[in-house]
């Protein structure tokens, strides 16, 4: 009698479940570094807007208060500036669509006449 070298159904269903296993975590890291690469950009361009709004109103230092909300694609953003003597503040947020606040910027700068 000639003996065969084959893999037993119970080998074949460890194998499948290893393999399974291995599948599962690839996409779940896949998933994971989806969601920081789209969270980076949204606080990357939030950065740039309150950049060109800290620049936008230093050139303007002492004209008045002035408020705004816009909505983008990756959240609402709420910013407030008050003018003072010689100083203006900004006040700004980014909120997130799941309407959790994620980012906040204080600026105060002093108006050189």
């Amino acid at each position: 009698m000639t003996t065969r070298r084959a893999f037993t159904l119970v080998e074949v269903l460890v194998a499948l479940t290893v393999l399974a296993l291995a599948v599962a975590a690839l996409a779940s890291t896949l998933t994971a570094g989806r969601r920081l690469r789209l969270t980076a950009q949204s606080h990357d361009a939030f950065a740039i807007n309150v950049r060109n709004r800290v620049e936008r109103l230093a050139a303007r230092c002492g004209v008045g208060d002035i408020s705004g909300v816009a909505s983008r694609a990756w959240g609402s953003e709420r910013w407030r500036s008050v003018a003072g003597v010689d100083t203006w503040s900004l006040a700004d947020s980014l909120t997130a669509p799941s309407g959790r606040v994620v980012l906040g910027v204080d600026v105060v700068v002093t108006c050189r006449h």
